[in-house]
């Protein structure tokens, strides 16, 4: 039997429902999603995070699907979606393994939160802050490609 929506579940251990849950309904309290899932809200940010690597392929799927309907052997796909499409699916399992690697809730939520630059006064520049998950390529330009 599958397990339960987690809205079935908020309604047994939030009193407060209104509080706790986003508005698809799924707990957005740190205290009860960690009480709820057994302390897996790792799993919860990796499934998140395919989740929005498949949202950013999916405006691109159509070139592979061109690819494999007229039978080419080689992609007749341009280079820059290609190389979005590479650096995504990077980037992607680089935020699982950094995701992955920390043990408490505490270090999740600095990772989650860190910003993707950081300013440096003395220098006045910006930079890619190494402690933030990386980020996803820039969409490509989008064009017309037969």
């Amino acid at each position: 039997m599958p397990p339960a929506p987690p809205y079935i579940f908020k309604t047994l251990f939030c009193p407060p429902l209104q509080e706790c849950l986003d508005e698809t309904l799924v707990c957005v309290c740190a205290h009860h999603l960690d009480y709820l899932l057994g302390g897996s809200r790792i799993v919860v940010n990796i499934k998140q995070t395919k989740q929005q690597a498949f949202q950013l392929l999916k405006g691109t799927d159509w070139y592979i699907v061109r690819m494999l309907e007229l039978g080419y052997d080689e992609a007749p796909v341009p280079a820059d979606i290609t190389a979005f499409r590479a650096t995504t699916r990077t980037a992607s399992t680089e935020r699982c393994a950094a995701i992955e690697a920390t043990t408490t809730v505490e270090e999740l939520a600095t990772l989650l939160e860190a910003p993707s630059t950081v300013y440096n006064a003395e220098t006045d520049t910006t930079s890619d802050n190494p402690d933030a998950l990386p980020q996803y390529p820039e969409q490509p330009e989008e064009g017309v490609y037969y």
